[in-house]
């Protein structure tokens, strides 16, 4: 199709007496154009006219799951993408004369499907998680902790993968540099280790569960179990109040669990 339209813009560029090197930039600019204009009707296409019907067919059935996806807003990213290809195909066509440019457009255009990919599977992350807790599983089993984890994965991979795009440099030098700097990294993400390693004991040993009644007077703790994440463990105490705890601290330290009253 673009071709088609270099073409036509050739020829008349011809038929008008203009030379080709005059034309060039003129018919460069008026292709690329068609191409964001393409992208755009793309995208309004996607969002206002096949999500909404898929959205209506989802609230016509009876399960949850597929609402969930919505909810999540897993479709609506994952529609900046086609447009996004789009560009990064059409550029190097319609923009040819412009190797310089095109790289600079490509690039740009990469990054952002990379950064869009990495919020699809957040979404799709987070909706699993919300699935996984319509379970009369998760009552006893909290996986939060081991969602984070994940994420914290995601979003390091992902930056990673940027950098690596910005520098023109392999993936694997980045990580390589982060393993140089192994030290700095175990001080930031103590805290995550930490914890991602006590809610794994947690979880094996069936210490805690979300609902048990848990007393714990080095934190003030005295209640209900509200949230176990990666990092804290939220208590309600009997007054109403709210008692975070590290989620190591439950490994490292004493507490009692009245779950067998």
């Amino acid at each position: 199709m673009i071709l088609s339209i270099l073409n036509l813009f050739n020829d008349w560029a011809m038929r008008a007496g203009i030379s080709p090197e005059s034309a060039a930039p003129w018919i460069a600019l008026i292709t690329f154009s068609l191409v964001l204009i393409l992208s755009w009707l793309v995208y309004l296409t996607l969002n206002h006219i096949v999500i909404k019907n898929l959205l209506k067919l989802a609230n016509k059935t009876k399960a949850r799951w597929d609402n969930i996806l919505f909810e999540k807003k897993v479709f609506k990213r994952l529609s900046h993408l086609i447009p996004a290809i789009i560009i990064f195909i059409g550029a190097a066509t319609a923009l040819s004369p412009y190797p310089q440019l095109v790289k600079v457009i490509q690039i740009a255009t990469y990054l952002y499907m990379v950064i869009t990919g990495i919020l699809v599977i957040d979404a799709v992350i987070n909706s699993l998680h919300e699935i996984y807790n319509m379970l009369n599983v998760s009552r006893n089993r909290s996986i939060k902790g081991y969602v984070q984890v994940v994420k914290i994965f995601l979003y390091i991979l992902g930056a990673g993968i940027v950098v690596s795009i910005i520098l023109n440099k392999d993936l694997t030098t980045f990580f390589a540099g982060m393993g140089a700097m192994a030290a700095v990294i175990m001080l930031i993400f103590k805290d995550s280790i930490l914890g991602f390693v006590a809610g794994v004991q947690l979880s094996a040993n069936d210490m805690v569960r979300l609902g048990d009644w848990i007393q714990m007077d080095s934190h003030h703790a005295d209640g209900t179990v509200i949230d176990i994440s990666l990092i804290t463990v939220k208590v309600q105490n009997w007054d109403k109040t709210i008692s975070t705890i590290p989620t190591y601290a439950l490994v490292s330290e004493s507490f009692t669990n009245w779950r067998g009253m």
